[in-house]
């Protein structure tokens, strides 16, 4: 019986070190009127819904990086379009300039096994899907701002995975499968 219990902590306590030693991503968001907030962490939301605020700048790093895995990006500026690529902290947007940000990318570089999964919430549509790996977040051509984002890292396989349906019409039976975004009957 003791045996049994000192086993469940070693179980316990190795989930625990896995859980620590897992690569994580931590960001944070320069708001309209607020300024830097604090550093979150994976899937965790940054910048503001519901008080039309826009996010100017991001700051993005890895947590737990243990290979020579960089997270880059690049952000879509009010007046002046994409940004240069940064890397791991460096800041993407502006600051003082009171202009916003209208979309996002993001990717890893040096891993096969983890993607990048990321969302931005935009005034007048809400959240959006989320996007990976250098996919383009926001909504660019409308003028709207992005006022939230959240980013977490995700196995490889994860970002991969789709969805495919189909539907039964009356008098006409099962249609065949289709891929997401495809209409069916």
């Amino acid at each position: 019986e003791d045996d049994e219990v000192i086993e469940d902590e070693e179980i316990k306590s190795q989930t625990v070190e896995q859980k620590q030693e897992e690569l994580s991503v931590e960001y944070r968001a320069h708001v309209q009127d607020m300024g830097w907030q604090d550093h979150v962490t994976a899937g965790t939301q940054v910048g503001t819904t519901g008080q039309n605020k826009k996010i100017e700048a991001l700051n993005i790093r890895l947590v737990n990086n243990n290979s020579n895995i960089k997270i880059k990006y690049t952000s879509y500026i009010e007046d002046n379009g994409w940004q240069g690529i940064v890397a791991d902290g460096e800041q993407t947007g502006t600051t003082g300039k009171n202009l916003k940000m209208e979309a996002i990318r993001i990717w890893l570089e040096g891993t096969d096994e983890y993607s990048v999964a990321y969302r931005t919430h935009i005034q007048d549509f809400g959240w959006l899907d989320w996007e990976y790996d250098g996919e383009i977040a926001g909504n660019l051509g409308d003028n709207k701002k992005i006022e939230a984002v959240e980013i977490k890292i995700v196995p490889k396989e994860t970002a991969q995975m789709t969805v495919s349906y189909s539907s039964h019409v009356q008098d006409l039976g099962w249609e065949d499968t289709k891929p997401e975004y495809d209409c069916v009957a």
